[in-house]
């Protein structure tokens, strides 16, 4: 025991590591059930049903979709219209 010392700021592995890893803070707990607090209103009492609820936006897009499928339907019916129109005979009246 001639060469060795007791260090004692060398006390446990950790305090001798080189590069220390930094401690996390341990999480906080959330409580498991908050009690009401006096003068604030309930929320589930005032809630109000949203404007576009989720399930109406799928069927509001499928809908937007068949207006404008209809629309181009209707725009080519009336350019085939127009062009069975200028294919025939036109015979102005005397």
């Amino acid at each position: 025991m001639d060469g060795i010392h007791y260090n004692p700021n060398l006390k446990s592995k950790r305090s001798r590591n080189i590069m220390p890893k930094r401690r996390r803070q341990p999480r906080k707990k959330l409580q498991a059930n908050p009690t009401p607090q006096e003068g604030k209103k309930d929320k589930k009492k005032n809630w109000k049903k949203p404007y576009y609820p989720s399930y109406r936006i799928p069927k509001m897009q499928k809908d937007a979709m068949d207006n404008v499928f209809n629309m181009a339907r209707t725009l080519m019916e009336l350019k085939d219209k127009e062009e069975q129109r200028m294919r025939q005979p036109h015979f102005p009246k005397k």
